[in-house]
C-alpha cells in the first residue's frame, strides 16, 4: 500500500513537542542534505546555496528554490543509457531544486503546526520545470501559493491547508496502481 512507503506528516494543534534538536533547527540551509523524490535518477542532494531568499537570511523553506549537489545517485548501466528512462543526474552534478517537505514544523494560519519526517526536494532543469516525470511522496500545499503548481498536481497525495486532510490525485494514484 503507497501510505506506508510515503513519509508521514505531524499535526500539532498547539505547540510543537519540544525536542532538543526541533526547536532550535532551523530550516535549509547550507550543507542541509535533502532526499529527492522524483525518478530524476538522484537519491540524496546537499544544499549548496538557497537562491532570493533575504527574508530568511539565507534559510530555505518549502518551496524555496536551492542550488545543490548530488551525493547519491542510482547506477547506470549500458543497457539503460539508450532507454528513454535513462539516469539523468550522476553524483557530483550540480542542479536546481525546489524545497518540497521539511522537519521544521510550520504554524498555519489557525494556530496548528505541521511538519514532515524528512527534508526533501525535487530537481529542476535550467529552465524551471521538472527534471523528472514522477513524484513518489507527499508534497506541501504550499507550493500551489509559491508558484509550483505543476509539482504539486503530479505529485500522488498533497498535504492539503487543512492539515486533516490529504488530498490524492486520483491520475496519478491509477497511474502508479497499473
Amino acid at each position: 500500500m503507497i501510505s506506508d512507503v510515503l513519509p508521514r506528516a505531524q499535526v500539532f494543534l498547539s505547540k510543537p513537542p519540544a525536542s532538543g534538536s526541533t526547536a532550535s533547527r532551523p530550516m535549509i540551509g547550507l550543507k542541509s542534505t535533502l532526499n529527492v523524490i522524483d525518478n530524476s535518477g538522484a537519491l540524496i542532494v546537499e544544499c549548496v546555496n538557497v537562491l532570493k531568499n533575504k527574508v530568511n537570511n539565507g534559510w530555505g523553506s518549502v518551496g524555496d528554490e536551492i542550488v545543490c549537489v548530488v551525493k547519491s545517485a542510482r547506477p547506470v548501466s549500458a543497457a539503460t543509457q539508450a532507454s528513454v528512462t535513462a539516469v539523468k543526474v550522476r553524483r557530483g552534478d550540480v542542479r536546481r531544486a525546489v524545497i518540497v517537505r521539511t522537519k521544521k514544523p510550520v504554524r498555519r494560519p489557525d494556530g496548528r503546526f505541521v511538519r514532515f519526517d524528512d527534508n526533501a526536494a525535487v530537481l529542476l532543469n535550467n529552465k524551471r520545470e521538472m527534471l523528472g516525470t514522477r513524484i513518489g511522496g507527499v508534497v506541501n500545499a504550499d507550493l500551489k501559493l509559491k508558484g509550483w503548481g505543476k509539482i504539486a498536481a503530479v505529485a500522488p497525495k498533497v498535504r492539503s491547508k487543512n492539515p486533516l486532510v490529504v488530498h490524492e490525485n486520483p491520475e496519478t494514484s491509477a497511474k502508479q496502481a497499473i
